[in-house]
């Protein structure tokens, strides 16, 4: 029997009052079940999400993890430089994740996460790989004051870590592998999980949806709401700016997190009314969501390879993005602007729809750049490393 460690200390587990387990968007049961694809059970091992949620609001805002896996809390050492730096939560986590490797087949290890885990588990040569999914520098120099501080030590920490890993799987094609590359066996490989594109039912029916009559225009972001480099704000900001134009655009935000700070601007910026605060979704209930955009905008100041862009791409919703990380992988030139420029946002969001052309353009292009992360085109992918890196 098979039995997986799946480590990822930059998510946080949800556990109802009967013991079920919960997550975010990033972990639905479909990618839950990939991995069941290669091993027999699996142990997570992650943060505790100590926030007070209902059964009920655990059922309807987040994603169920399926029966029989097994869960042990990384002690959180997020939220302050000193616990950051507290050698006596490093040392009890480290000791909890070595006993949990003895236990185990192979080992998953998600970074920028629990760096350290490589060293060791090329000390006693356990089978693992690394799944590159972020760029630590980005998030926290984009995050705050204290976050400048400590992202020149994490791009440090991250870059060796990724460059002693015998098994790389980077959920970009170029980024991630640029600034963090690997020289051992590497694969880019995205874990975005999208709708069957057989026909082209979505091209029809988005090219039926379009419209440049005046009316107003809805768009959408999914990303935490309480994380300032996921750009929500410039969006808000832009907004503003085209309502003085008589251009009128319904915000929908999806996404987990405090509201108080977006929340603020679009009263101060008296367009309350054009903000839409979803929460949390399932990712059942994502595409029915996305399905319902006139268009889908991610404003991130960092990025890896965002699934949710991609997930709107698959419905032929066009969009726009930021010019950073992975996200000009998907989007051409002309559907970028600047990450902090709320003039070039604003310029963009303008352009593009109160276009015709240029909407049916767009949609066009993003569906068809989406067929390349189907679901049999990814499997292949995976299943060739997964055959290389477990020796199966």
């Amino acid at each position: 029997m098979s039995k997986l460690l799946f480590v990822h200390t930059g998510e946080k587990v949800k556990i109802d009052s009967n013991d079920l387990l919960y997550t975010d968007g990033s972990y639905s049961k479909e990618v839950w079940k990939r991995y069941l694809k290669y091993f027999d059970s699996i142990s997570i091992f992650m943060r505790k999400d100590y926030s007070s949620f209902s059964d009920e609001e655990l059922k309807s805002k987040f994603n169920l993890v399926p029966d029989g896996f097994s869960f042990y809390e990384f002690k959180d050492c997020g939220g302050s430089i000193v616990k950051f730096l507290d050698p006596r939560i490093k040392k009890y986590n480290f000791e909890l994740f070595k006993k949990l490797v003895d236990e185990h087949d192979f080992v998953i290890v998600r970074v920028p996460g629990m760096n350290e885990a490589i060293g060791y588990l090329n000390k006693i040569r356990k089978p693992y790989l690394i799944e590159v999914v972020g760029c630590p520098f980005d998030s926290l120099w984009n995050h705050s004051w204290k976050g400048k501080i400590l992202a020149p030590i994490a791009y440090l920490s991250m870059k060796r870590t990724v460059k002693k890993a015998k098994n790389a799987m980077y959920v970009t094609n170029e980024f991630l592998q640029r600034r963090y590359p690997c020289h051992n066996y590497t694969i880019g490989c995205s874990d975005v999980i999208i709708k069957d594109q057989s026909n082209n039912d979505f091209l029809i029916k988005r090219s039926n949806r379009i419209h440049t009559d005046g009316s107003v225009y809805t768009i959408g972001t999914i990303g935490a709401l309480d994380v300032k480099y996921k750009g929500q704000a410039n969006v808000i900001k832009a907004i503003f700016r085209l309502k003085k134009m008589g251009i009128i655009i319904n915000y929908k935000l999806v996404g987990p997190g405090s509201i108080n700070r977006l929340d603020s601007l679009a009263n101060k910026l008296k367009i309350r009314n054009q903000v839409t605060f979803m929460g949390p979704i399932p990712h059942s209930e994502i595409f029915d969501w996305l399905d319902g955009l006139d268009l889908y905008i991610q404003p991130s100041q960092t990025e890896g390879l965002p699934r949710s862009l991609i997930e709107a791409m698959s419905l032929a919703v066009p969009c726009l993005g930021s010019d950073v990380g992975g996200i000009p992988e998907l989007l051409s030139s002309d559907m970028l602007f600047n990450k902090k420029s709320i003039k070039a946002i604003t310029a963009k969001l303008k352009e593009v729809l109160t276009d015709d052309k240029k909407m049916l353009d767009n949609s066009n292009f993003v569906y068809n750049v989406s067929q390349k992360y189907k679901k049999e085109n990814l499997e292949k992918i995976r299943d060739n490393f997964y055959f290389n890196v477990k020796g199966d």
